[in-house]
């Protein structure tokens, strides 16, 4: 693994996102996929790139290990950072310096807290962090055919 200094957690700034995407896309495409239909990797870049969410980098030397993306939820009473997808390789080098900067990050954006809606393999994982697991969330997807018919009744 990585050397806690040889391992930095980068924020990427929008416009220097066409330097790192192949290679945080990469890291983060598998995560994206599983989102039914939600996101794309394509939609995910226009979202950095118009500053709607945050892009992560896990750097060792010269090379992207990982990243990781978020974006600050503007609840009526509170804001929240939202983790969205994470992606990469040897994530214990690096998962607990992301988890502090992220921390760090949430605390100068005026946020209460951190959240992340998504796949089991999250409780397991933050829950070794001190992460409770609050909620669940339910879905159902319908088929194509359900929505033609659909479509086709209106």
């Amino acid at each position: 693994g990585c050397l806690m200094s040889d391992c930095r957690i980068v924020l990427v700034a929008p416009h220097q996102l066409y330097l790192v995407e192949d290679a945080v896309m990469k890291h983060l495409k598998p995560a994206i996929d599983l989102a039914h239909g939600r996101h794309s990797v394509e939609t995910a870049s226009y979202s950095i790139k118009e500053g709607h969410h945050q892009l992560w980098a896990a750097v060792d030397g010269d090379s992207i290990i990982g990243a990781l993306v978020t974006y600050v939820e503007h609840y009526p009473l509170l804001k929240m950072l939202n983790y969205l997808w994470i992606g990469g390789d040897r994530l214990d080098d690096w998962n607990t310096q992301m988890l502090e900067t992220l921390d760090k990050f949430a605390k100068e954006n005026d946020c209460s807290g951190a959240e992340v809606c998504g796949r089991y393999g999250w409780k397991k994982y933050m829950e070794k962090f001190g992460w409770q697991t609050e909620y669940i969330i339910c879905q159902r997807m319908f088929d194509d055919d359900v929505v033609e018919e659909k479509r086709d009744a209106a």
